[in-house]
């Protein structure tokens, strides 16, 4: 195998969060980082953002694009996604607007018990990548590698809708991504006119460093595995079929489709769906054979404890309608911590989805809240701790008191 196949860490897929972690990665000049990307070098380049773009870049056989037919779990409708193939991932092709999202949503995350999620850390976060052509206005730093801008001449009919809203108390604004309760222009992900990517800001200019490698029209077909080990992946290329090795991590940057895609033509999934696919099994499981969480115990049928630490459980998961997490646990340290979390949820409507009770196996005094994906995040405090000699088992009854389901869903009620 030629030396230059063999790296320190292999980055698979080019998008946000592939280039973010390649840059992060390269600013240790003793680590040797490979990104792999499937699609192209291009991310559409110094193209205006216009409609006939977005459209030639989505439409069927774009190469900046791959189609998927993708079923709901919980219905019979087939929709069709989308996922980017090029150097800037999925938000190359049609993403063109800087949206910081909604103020409300990330205080109330951390009201849910996500300590730390809160508006002013995002704003921080924000203010760190951003560059404005406003000038440095609603917190904006100028020397940042993104640079979402405003866009170019205001067009009539904008201009008319935004007056029409203030005459109706919306007030108008310079900059949409200051205050959500305005009416504005959004900001563009693009600068002078020309379209920007996590790849155009810290691959090509912005913190360029020659121990970092960028391969494209190299598509990962699998991991390699040594054992539960993973040490490489093999790729199809233009040229052929490469393989490369890994000296310390391979990291799946490959999306919510792709990446679970790709374990699963690798081997590690549902022995059944594999063994019908025709896939060698690696791993059934991957929180204990690639993670190396530890089933603490379980209860008929259908639902597991698994941990990573001496607490009893950081994750459950469920066999309900389909293979699911049931939830995450956040271990507090007092039970005051725990009702004042309660307070802060009630008072922002978050959804209460189990009460407040204790539990059989664990002895943790805790409540649950829905999260925006469908799973429960359970708050508690006083939950035991494990040995390694602790013996798996089924604990039988659930709950000493408490812990009323506020309704009837598929990761309450877990089924054989």
């Amino acid at each position: 195998m030629s030396s230059k196949n063999v790296v320190d860490y292999i980055i698979v897929g080019g998008g946000p969060a592939g280039s973010a972690l390649a840059h992060r990665l390269g600013a240790n000049p003793q680590n040797r980082v490979l990104v792999i990307e499937a699609g192209s070098g291009s991310d559409l380049g110094p193209r205006p953002p216009v409609p006939a773009n977005l459209v030639r870049a989505s439409s069927s056989g774009s190469p900046y694009m791959r189609h998927y037919a993708h079923r709901p779990y919980d219905t019979d409708r087939t929709e069709q996604r989308l996922t980017g193939r090029a150097l800037g991932g999925s938000p190359t092709a049609p993403g063109l607007i800087w949206d910081r999202g909604g103020e409300a949503d990330y205080d109330a995350w951390e009201a849910a018990g996500i300590t730390g999620w809160n508006r002013s850390r995002f704003e921080q976060a924000f203010t760190a990548m951003e560059k404005n052509a406003l000038g440095v206005t609603g917190g904006r730093d100028v020397g940042s590698p993104r640079r979402p801008e405003a866009p170019g001449p205001p067009d009539l009919a904008s201009a008319w809708w935004i007056d029409a809203l203030a005459r109706h108390g919306i007030e108008a604004a310079e900059d949409l991504n200051v205050r959500h309760e305005q009416a504005a222009y959004a900001s563009l992900s693009t600068w002078n006119g020309a379209r920007t990517s996590g790849p155009r800001a810290l691959l090509r200019g912005y913190g360029r460093r020659s121990n970092v490698r960028v391969r494209t029209h190299c598509e990962v077909r699998r991991i390699l595995f040594d054992g539960t080990t993973a040490t490489g992946v093999e790729a199809k290329t233009r040229r052929g079929t490469v393989r490369f090795t890994a000296r310390r991590e391979v990291v799946l940057c490959a999306g919510t489709t792709g990446s679970p895609l790709l374990l699963e033509r690798s081997g590690v999934g549902d022995p059944e769906v594999l063994t019908a696919a025709g896939v060698h099994l690696v791993a059934a499981n991957l929180y204990e054979s690639v993670l190396e969480f530890e089933l603490t115990d379980y209860r008929a049928p259908g639902l597991y404890f698994f941990r990573n630490n001496t607490a009893h459980h950081s994750i459950a998961l469920a066999r309900a309608a389909t293979p699911s997490i049931h939830h995450l646990e956040f271990e507090y340290d007092s039970l005051d911590d725990v009702g004042r979390a309660y307070d802060r949820a009630k008072a922002n409507g978050e959804p209460i989805s189990i009460s407040l009770g204790r539990h059989m196996n664990d002895k943790a005094i805790s409540f649950y809240v829905r999260n925006p994906s469908g799973f429960h995040l359970e708050i508690g405090c006083g939950g035991i701790e494990v040995g390694e000699h602790w013996v798996p088992h089924d604990f039988g009854v659930p709950d000493v008191w408490g812990h009323h389901h506020a309704s009837a869903n598929p990761f309450a009620s877990p089924t054989s």
